[in-house]
């Protein structure tokens, strides 16, 4: 399709965008459309749906005093309360108490979280930062180095590599494995890229507590993996290894990534995935630069692939190799949902709600494009659903707790309408990887 050429194309082909800024070209909070918060209480009153974790075991009775246990016991050795008459150093106080509010609410969590992987993560918190609010004050007050404190890293990474050669092992079919082994990988690399440091140096109070909160976390993750996969094994009967399937479906997935993902940067295709689409290169229309459109499908698609580390790409590396059909199903949702609010922008869709019965109707088709999802066969749509719905209740607090002028409506909005369309989407990207399984 031969595209006309805009205003703002113009100027940048002219070189003079910036100038035409300096000139006065109208931006879109200059002069907003008016916005009605009437009754914009009640626009989350209806419940976002509880969707069934997709991994079909739970986390041990035993499992779970255990993490219990080790989080407590690392707290009583801290005083507690902690006042400047025990430690004057307020710094060093404030850090310490915070690691141990940080502990306590995640062992609240453990106490309530019910998903398996929720229930790791709340476990490996607790440890993580009881460990930090031990180690900090041990360096002061016995003046122990962090290498003192019973962490052995040497040992943990054996551990991760270990547990790493195993998975992906059996699964009924692979879109479960990928779901699973996905999860087990998720937090195998976490341990792996984000918290797994090497503790050299001089050990400062606060730089023992990162060490060991670190290595603590990592510590208790690798544990819920081990732990999920000796209870998954344990639940099959008559399953098959699933791995060359999951390798299969990334050979074929990767360049249809990088197809779709070269549709949304037809002036640059050359970019990394996750520079994101060139909305201004893919609209006909004049839109101005701060127009809410453009900002929630920039915003949409940078926050969404924040979260997707292993996408399958021509050439690139699979370690991960359930954890990558995992992402890469949910980046083909992304991608298409770029493509569709692109077109929709062109064709004149304001994205700016008129008032409360806007945002509610946006935040209703979000929910029940998860609710749909959630009744799924496939756990990749099941997976996404779960995802989407934590989605939407992270939108809900922040629009609970505001005050809501125009320009957070709009925002509110916006991320209503990019989940609702994501979601809309996974039963299109489920299927072509599960034909992708298939070769």
């Amino acid at each position: 399709m031969t595209r006309r050429l805009s205003r703002r194309r113009l100027l940048a082909a002219l070189g003079t965008v910036a100038v035409a800024g300096c000139a006065g070209e109208d931006r879109f909070w200059d002069d907003p459309p008016a916005f009605d918060a009437t009754n914009v209480g009640t626009v989350t009153d209806d419940p976002v749906p509880a969707v069934d974790s997709p991994l079909p075991v739970t986390v041990g009775d035993r499992f779970i005093a255990n993490a219990r246990a080790a989080a407590n016991s690392l707290l009583e050795t801290v005083p507690d309360p902690l006042t400047a008459d025990i430690l004057p150093n307020g710094v060093i106080r404030q850090r310490i108490q915070r690691d141990r509010q940080a502990a306590e609410s995640a062992l609240t969590s453990l106490r309530s979280a019910t998903a398996p992987l929720n229930v790791i993560d709340a476990a490996a918190a607790a440890r993580g930062h009881a460990a930090g609010a031990a180690a900090a004050w041990a360096t002061v007050s016995a003046n122990r180095a962090v290498t003192d404190l019973p962490v052995s890293q040497t040992e943990l990474r054996t551990r991760v590599r270990n547990l790493r050669q195993t998975i992906p092992d059996v699964a009924p079919t692979p879109a479960e494995g990928a779901v699973v082994y996905g999860g087990l990988e998720a937090l195998l690399w976490r341990a792996t890229e984000d918290t797994l440091r090497e503790s050299a140096g001089l050990q400062t109070p606060l730089t023992a507590a990162d060490t060991a909160t670190a290595v603590n976390t990592a510590r208790a993750s690798v544990a819920g993996a081990e732990h999920l996969y000796d209870r998954y094994l344990a639940s099959l009967d008559g399953a098959s290894r699933v791995w060359d399937e999951l390798l299969t479906a990334l050979d074929s997935l990767g360049p249809v990534v990088r197809e779709r993902s070269d549709r949304l940067r037809p002036d640059d295709p050359s970019r990394l995935l996750f520079s994101g689409p060139n909305v201004e290169a893919l609209v006909d229309r004049d839109i101005p630069p701060d127009h809410p459109g453009e900002r929630l499908i920039t915003s949409g698609f940078h926050d969404s692939f924040e979260r997707l580390d292993h996408v399958a790409w021509p050439g690139g590396a699979t370690e991960y190799s359930a954890l990558s059909v995992r992402d890469t199903h949910q980046a083909l949702a992304v991608l298409a949902t770029a493509s569709a609010l692109i077109e929709r922008l062109d064709d004149g869709e304001a994205f700016f709600p008129s008032g409360a019965s806007a945002l509610r109707t946006a935040r209703g088709s979000a929910l029940d494009a998860t609710r749909a999802l959630a009744r799924a066969d496939s756990p990749l749509s099941t997976w996404a659903g779960r995802e989407l719905a934590r989605g939407i209740s992270a939108i809900d607090r922040d629009l609970r707790r505001r005050d809501v002028d125009a320009k957070t409506a709009a925002r509110v909005y916006g991320q209503y309408v990019w989940l609702a369309a994501v979601a809309s989407r996974i039963p299109a990207a489920t299927e072509k990887v599960e034909s992708a399984f298939r070769g």
